[in-house]
């Protein structure tokens, strides 16, 4: 169960940083960065209700909501996996 746990949440982690950064992607207009040109101009904030808020150079960028498993017994074959909400503030 361990090992499946830690594979929904790796799903989970990916599909995040890409979000992220696509969105750093649209606030540099590029992809050609590197994590030093970052340095210190992301954040991310957790709000009380467990929203967390990606900001980037003090804009925010994407809300994340609550993440959920999804379950569907396929005729029995099972698939789980797991969603998170989110909103993306820029277009």
């Amino acid at each position: 169960m361990n090992e499946f746990a830690n594979k929904l949440s790796k799903e989970l982690a990916v599909q995040k940083e890409k979000l992220i950064k696509d969105a750093i992607n649209y606030k540099i207009g590029n992809s050609e960065w590197c994590i030093a040109d970052l340095t210190g101009r992301g954040e991310m904030k957790i709000l009380p209700d467990k929203t967390e808020i990606f900001a980037f150079d003090g804009q925010e960028l994407i809300h994340f909501g609550n993440f959920r498993t999804e379950i569907d017994n396929k005729a029995m074959g099972w698939s789980i996996k797991a969603v998170q909400e989110y909103r993306l503030l820029y277009s």
